[in-house]
């Protein structure tokens, strides 16, 4: 199986608030265009069986943009959903502390890399069985694909510097039994 994790595009966010799980926040121009860019490289590994998405407002439109330029058809799965930041949700960015996503996340009362992790593996796992030889790309959040390539790259043959993608940047995963080449999308 081929994964290409990508991160959504640049949201539109002119108050900067952090909008975790809130509706309706959707891609900026620019995040548009980038996802429309990050599309046109899908297009030289398909045919791709199915582009899951988390079921956020921004990761959907990017999967549609995606899906309209590789021509296949999009499956909401919650479990790649946006990490929880509790009580930080619709404050400023400013308030996130800048450990949010580490061991310091549950006393902030956010949902913790571990737990993000275990939902994204548990995800990863059975996709890999159920799609076994095929070419699928996947729509969330820096912090689950961050959470997931970062594992993964443990016992991966081909590593990845940086596990945690900026705004329209793709990971490719490629499984061999329980052998992982990961590598940016070029």
């Amino acid at each position: 199986m081929k994964l290409f994790l990508v991160r959504h595009g640049e949201v539109f966010n002119p108050k900067q608030i952090i909008y975790g799980k809130i509706p309706g926040y959707f891609l900026s121009e620019k995040g548009c265009q980038d996802i429309k860019s990050t599309s046109e490289k899908l297009k030289g590994n398909d045919p791709f069986e199915l582009i899951y998405t988390s079921p956020m407002d921004r990761t959907l439109q990017s999967a549609e943009i995606i899906s309209s330029i590789v021509q296949t058809d999009v499956e909401v799965e919650p479990r790649i959903i946006e990490t929880d930041v509790g009580s930080f949700q619709g404050g400023p960015f400013t308030e996130l502390p800048a450990d949010y996503f580490s061991d310091s996340s549950e006393k902030y009362g956010i949902e913790s890399p571990p737990v993000v992790l275990s939902r994204m593996m548990n995800w990863f796992e059975e996709i890999r069985t159920k799609h076994a030889g095929r070419n699928l790309i996947a729509v969330s959040h820096r912090d689950p694909i961050g959470a997931l390539v970062s594992a993964l790259n443990e016992s991966a043959t081909r590593k990845v510097e940086n596990c945690f993608p900026d705004t329209a940047q793709a990971f490719e995963i490629e499984s061999f039994g329980n052998q992982f080449t990961i590598k940016p999308l070029s």
